[in-house]
């Protein structure tokens, strides 16, 4: 069956309707449905609009779903195109929307992690009877931290570093660095073209969007998160004063050489565990062992 089939006239209840698309607003589209009984037109959105602005909400999750995979707008549209789907929002406006998104999503991490913390701080003061007579609004909690990189051999632009709380197993904070932002690069090559008015107005609207917070090599980015997450720590009611870690002693140098609690001293719970599967991993290597898999399925046969 057909939409006009499906789809009954609210006033004489008859099947016989026609649907047409009238205008299309990027991927949503005013959809009009005529009866041929009684000549009335009703219309409605395929999709709603969001309640803090007019934008369509399929419009706003086509961005919002781009944007974490690292699609950008060309190949969003060649997807679409290869998928039949009508054409997209603009390019214009696919770019407009993203400080609206980027604030918003912003806004919902920072609640996420408000009440993570939270959590964190309930279950040591529950556990801990040293906490249920303290006054103080900070919690002294044990904390595992590693960074990580984009891929490979200490030449990506993108990392982060990542602070898990022993007790729960939440994610208490993170830190994202880039040491490279593509819109300032692709900007650099029209620099001699544009006017000077022009040149400051961009850099002031581009300054609090700029991707690229890190100006050192890759090798040090997992210290460098290190640093920021202890240095903010204190004003999230937490301090960070266990670190359970690798065997690279780096971020733990770095923080203790900070001093981020002042007279507080950060204790180094080093995990074996890295260190272990390393020397497990050469033994087997070193030696010719049958894969568990082989070696079952010919006892099968």
């Amino acid at each position: 069956k057909t939409w006009s089939q499906l789809l009954a006239c609210p006033d004489c209840g008859s099947n016989d309707t026609m649907v047409s698309e009238d205008t299309m607003f990027g991927l949503a589209s005013k959809l009009e449905v005529i009866c041929r009984s009684c000549d009335k037109m009703f219309s409605d959105f395929s999709s709603p609009t969001c309640q803090t602005s007019r934008a369509y909400d399929i419009n706003q999750r086509f961005v919002l779903a781009c944007k974490p995979y690292g699609i950008r707008y060309e190949q969003a549209t060649k997807f679409i195109t290869h998928m039949e789907i009508p054409p997209p929002i603009s390019d214009t406006a696919y770019t407009d929307k993203l400080p609206a998104l980027a604030a918003s999503c912003e806004k919902a991490l920072n609640d996420h992690l408000a009440a993570v913390r939270a959590i964190v701080c309930k279950q040591y003061r529950y556990i801990w009877e040293g906490y249920a007579d303290q006054n103080d609004e900070k919690v002294d909690i044990a904390v595992s931290f590693d960074g990580t990189w984009q891929k490979w051999g200490h030449t990506s632009h993108n990392g982060i570093g990542i602070a898990i709380g022993l007790l729960t197993g939440y994610v208490v904070d993170f830190e994202v660095l880039s040491n490279i932002c593509v819109h300032c690069e692709r900007f650099e090559w029209n620099v001699d073209n544009m006017l000077l008015d022009k040149l400051k107005q961009h850099i002031l609207n581009h300054k609090q969007h700029c991707e690229k917070n890190y100006d050192r090599s890759s090798n040090a980015l997992e210290v460098e998160a290190a640093k920021r997450t202890w240095q903010r720590s204190a004003d999230t009611g937490l301090r960070y004063t266990t670190m359970l870690s690798d065997g690279d002693s780096k971020a733990f140098d770095a923080i203790v050489s900070m001093r981020p609690y002042g007279d507080v001293d950060i204790k180094k719970n080093a995990s074996t565990t890295w260190q272990n599967v390393s020397s497990l991993d050469s033994s087997l290597w070193n030696q010719k062992v049958e894969p568990v898999a082989c070696r079952w399925a010919a006892e099968e046969c």
